[in-house]
């Protein structure tokens, strides 16, 4: 079990539309972050999260449990894309920066998702 917390607001995939100061708001935000978070460091940091987009090969072996086709191939093609766009590229960046990309790949992919999903 997994509890969560949440702040006030929306999720940018309910968000419309997506203007360009939106994004340039939220390029800003993840800059802020990534800038916050250059030297940070703790033990937590490294350990296995099933959230983290990372580390997110794990999904593949639950994918056969999705019952409905469609959602399984969304899931399935949304992963690819995830490995073949995003994951190769997280060596590049250092820590801080790929905790923003993650950030920002989970707004993606919530919007792509639930576009997909309508």
């Amino acid at each position: 079990m997994r509890l969560l917390s949440f702040l006030p607001g929306s999720v940018l995939a309910d968000v419309r539309p997506h203007t360009p100061e939106l994004l340039r708001s939220l390029g800003r935000l993840l800059g802020r972050i990534d800038h916050a978070l250059q030297d940070f460091s703790h033990p937590a940091t490294t350990r296995a999260l099933k959230w983290d987009l990372a580390q997110a090969e794990w999904i593949r072996e639950y994918i056969s449990h999705i019952e409905d086709s469609s959602r399984r191939t969304m899931v399935k093609q949304v992963l690819e894309r995830y490995e073949s766009q995003v994951v190769r590229q997280l060596p590049k960046y250092g820590k801080a920066r790929s905790t923003a990309m993650r950030i920002t790949t989970t707004f993606w992919l919530t919007v792509r998702a639930r576009h997909h999903a309508k």
